[in-house]
């Protein structure tokens, strides 16, 4: 009995020894286990992926081919939009006036549609900027251009209560429409800065109640789509000139009534700070700015002794700002234009439009219009020479010309 048990029990382990044999051989001869494939990537599809290879490929694209680009992926849309640096080389700069049409009976009618005058035309067809004018056609009557900052404009209808905007790209033709303003608005700027935000923006507005109670400042902001109320209340000097105000380094600046001094308001402390004017008391001055520096201009006149209806000397003073808190200004160039008044027998019709800073000096201006000529001056500041530019209608209000500085913008 015993006998048998054991037998059993060897015959047992043998079988489960020859069992394991088995499955270990059978592991052994198992094939290993496949490699996934190796996935080889063009070039293309390598440039594609790399954020930063990309990047410097589209900051040298013309705009117009950028906002086609978006549409190819979710990751250049969002690169494009929102990631893409500031050129490496300085952005073209340009007027905008608004035509007019001399009609047969002598009067005149806006043609309605804001021409465009290349500043430097080499520079433009580099920058493949695709626009030559903006039309007013499909527009309201009463709807102008009052701003334009960093490449975008602020629109503006008149005739549809008191204070309709809304604001245009004109590289990627975009525009958004703001809430109304029930109030008068006696001025607005657009504020915006690409190389803080490509796509925010925000409008100031100085605003008068109906029952003539105190003004106050409106704000509004892209990033909220409403107007607020800030708690800084405005000055007594309210009114500025058509063209005398500019937005720089996150502060809106302009030129008091009586022109005699400027005001500064900041934008995120909401502080006002008043600042004299430069060049003495004038009845003309001029704010302007270029390569983030701000520029003031004043219209001067001396006649001669014992004749006021002879002149005998006029010029445009040009000051810069000395620094970003507006501590003082210092006199940088001094225009003579005693040669175009005398060519175009005209001084209350010269203006001063703008001035162009380059990376080198000696190709910096300054543009100077004559209404009475119907042409735009260029100014030479280091031969101090004057160049004709561009001519125009006598009926166009180039005093009204915007400097267009050419960034591109998504709203």
């Amino acid at each position: 009995m015993s006998l048998t048990v054991s037998n059993a029990h060897i015959e047992t382990q043998q079988i489960a020894a020859a069992s394991n044999m088995q499955s270990r051989a059978h592991r052994h001869i198992s094939p290993p286990p496949r490699r996934p494939p190796r996935i080889i990537l063009s070039t293309a599809e390598i440039i594609g992926h790399n954020e930063d290879i990309l990047t410097q490929i589209l900051i040298h694209l013309p705009f117009n081919s950028l906002g086609k680009f978006r549409c190819v992926s979710k990751h250049w849309y969002s690169l494009i939009t929102h990631h893409l640096p500031p050129r490496l080389y300085p952005p073209p700069c340009g007027l905008l006036y608004l035509r007019h049409q001399l009609q047969e009976d002598g009067s005149h009618q806006k043609q309605r549609e804001y021409e465009y005058v290349a500043v430097d035309a080499a520079n433009n067809r580099r920058a493949g900027i695709p626009f030559s004018s903006i039309s007013l056609v499909d527009e309201p009557a009463e709807t102008d251009i009052v701003r334009s900052t960093n490449g975008l404009l602020l629109f503006r209808n008149w005739g549809a209560g008191y204070g309709d905007y809304y604001v245009y790209s004109p590289i990627t033709k975009q525009k958004r429409t703001l809430p109304p303003i029930e109030n008068l608005v006696c001025y607005e700027c657009l504020a915006y800065d690409p190389v803080v935000s490509v796509s925010n923006y925000k409008v100031v507005a100085i605003h008068r109640l109906r029952n003539y109670t105190p003004h106050q400042i409106v704000i509004y902001s892209s990033e909220t789509g409403m107007w607020r109320v800030s708690n800084t209340l405005p000055p007594e000097s309210l009114s500025v000139g058509y063209k005398r105000s500019v937005y720089l380094h996150g502060a809106v600046i302009w030129v008091g009534v009586d022109g005699h001094c400027c005001f500064r308001f900041d934008l995120d402390g909401e502080q006002l700070k008043k600042f004299d004017t430069p060049g003495g008391n004038f009845d003309y001055r001029y704010l302007c700015e270029s390569r983030g520096r701000l520029y003031g201009v004043v219209k001067k006149l001396e006649k001669k002794q014992n004749d006021d209806d002879m002149i005998d000397g006029a010029w445009f003073d040009v000051y810069e700002m000395s620094t970003l808190c507006c501590a003082g200004w210092t006199l940088k160039h001094r225009i003579d234009v005693s040669s175009i008044i005398t060519t175009c027998s005209d001084y209350d019709g010269l203006w001063f439009l703008s001035v162009v800073m380059e990376e080198n000096q000696d190709d910096s201006l300054a543009l100077v219009a004559s209404r009475a000529c119907g042409m735009i001056f260029r100014y030479n500041f280091k031969n101090k020479t004057f160049m004709e530019f561009h001519e125009c209608d006598y009926l166009n209000q180039i005093e009204k010309a915007l400097s267009y500085t050419e960034v591109l913008t998504f709203l």
